[in-house]
């Protein structure tokens, strides 16, 4: 159940680093701002928090300056978040007959369950 257990934010909902503007001309690169909030909402804030393909040094830095990060349950539910998104794939592709995103989505599970062993 600690996936569940959250206290519910706005949330961007697309939040991927290409909504993320960023500043190449500082020695450490500086986000500038976000864009695109059409998927904007109130849900669990570890949706717009799945950075793991980004590296651990990414997510950690993230993580850093998150104002929420303490809470126990955020990294477990960032994992479950991202490891579900394979399921709306493959949902989609075979509601609507769509073989590529069945193979997406099916390479999606695959990654994730190299990533993130039981």
């Amino acid at each position: 159940m600690k996936n569940f257990n959250f206290s519910p934010n706005l949330g961007h909902g697309d939040c991927d680093t290409s909504n993320i503007l960023v500043n190449p001309d500082t020695k450490v690169p500086e986000i500038t701002g976000i864009i695109d909030f059409e998927e904007c909402s109130i849900y669990d804030p570890a949706y717009d928090l799945q950075f793991f393909d980004e590296g651990p040094e990414f997510l950690n830095r993230l993580l850093l300056k998150y104002k929420y990060s303490n809470d126990p349950s955020l990294l477990s539910r960032m994992k479950f978040l991202y490891c579900r998104t394979c399921i709306e794939y493959l949902e989609f592709g075979i509601d609507n007959n769509r073989v590529g995103m069945i193979q997406a989505g099916k390479q999606m599970l695959k990654k994730n369950m190299k990533k993130f062993p039981i």
